[in-house]
């Protein structure tokens, strides 16, 4: 409306402030039809046999370039190659992709994120992500999985959709995810399938 006052350095500090507001609503508008279609457990029948050594495979390479950036190790500890579930594996794989990439967020330079993968001693699978972050207090904790909760540390940026989307995952699964965090110290998340003798 007044361009005399609007300089090329505003106008391009402007239009990168809407694109990045424009990206974020995406974003957020990706995360809730993901979050519509995982709630949607009434027309999902997961009679698939998913290996999570391959889960664990694909997430590895979509995240390769984050540890680069952060110079984070990854660490795999996998009991047994040949464990599987029943299951959806773009679920699977986008709940341990929300999970590693929480866990990256939150990472020091130069520390480990550790993916585990074993059985209980019942031999339940369990899928767990564990890393050695700035960790969350327990009024957080308590919310975590609750839709665009943000905690008081969260880092910019984000939707507050993503551990909504990982609980959903879960309970589409039917199994458990329990939540361990130390501050100071780091977070573990802990997925606990139904029994399977695979």
């Amino acid at each position: 409306k007044k361009p005399e006052l609007l300089d090329l350095p505003r106008a391009i500090a402007g239009l990168k402030r809407n694109l990045e507001e424009i990206n974020n609503v995406s974003r957020i508008i990706q995360f809730l039809l993901l979050l519509s279609d995982f709630s949607d457990r009434k027309t999902t029948v997961l009679r698939q046999n998913v290996r999570l050594s391959d889960v664990i495979s694909v997430v590895n390479a979509n995240v390769a370039y984050l540890l680069k950036q952060k110079n984070l190790t990854l660490s795999k500890l996998i009991l047994n190659p040949a464990i599987t579930v029943k299951g959806k594996p773009v679920a699977l794989e986008k709940m341990l992709l929300n999970l590693v990439r929480n866990a990256i967020t939150y990472s020091p330079a130069g520390s480990t994120v550790t993916i585990e993968l074993t059985r209980t001693e019942r031999g339940a699978p369990v899928l767990s992500v564990r890393d050695e972050g700035s960790g969350m207090s327990p009024h957080d904790l308590a919310r975590v999985f609750e839709p665009f909760y943000r905690g008081k540390n969260a880092h910019p940026g984000g939707t507050g959709l993503g551990l909504s989307i990982v609980n959903e995952v879960v309970r589409l699964h039917k199994a458990h995810i329990r939540v361990k965090s130390t501050l100071g110290e780091g977070t573990e998340f802990r997925v606990e399938f139904p029994f399977s003798r695979s």
